[in-house]
C-alpha cells in the first residue's frame, strides 16, 4: 500500500462519521488513520493508542481533518 495520504479518502471518511455513520476500525481504516497521523507528525505511539478503540480513533480522525484544513497547517496540505 502506498504511504501517500489520500486526503479525499480521509475527508470522505470524516464526512461519513460526521453524518452519523459509526467508524468501523477495519484494517484499511486503521492504516488510513496511521498514514495520516504520520503525515501530520503525530507520534506513532499516540496514533497506535488512538486506533485501539472507536472513540479515540474518531477523535484522531476529526483532529487530522482539522489540521489538514486549518490555514496554520496549510503547508501540510498537498493541494497547496
Amino acid at each position: 500500500m502506498s504511504e501517500d495520504v489520500n486526503w479525499d479518502e480521509v475527508r470522505a471518511l470524516a464526512a461519513r462519521v460526521e453524518a452519523g455513520e459509526a467508524l468501523v476500525l477495519t484494517p484499511d481504516v486503521r492504516e488510513v488513520l496511521l498514514r495520516t497521523a504520520r503525515e501530520l507528525a503525530i507520534s506513532e505511539a499516540d496514533a497506535q493508542a488512538a486506533i485501539q478503540d472507536v472513540t479515540t480513533a474518531t477523535a484522531l480522525l476529526r483532529g487530522e481533518v482539522v489540521r489538514e484544513m486549518h490555514p496554520i497547517f496549510g503547508w501540510m496540505n498537498p493541494k497547496n
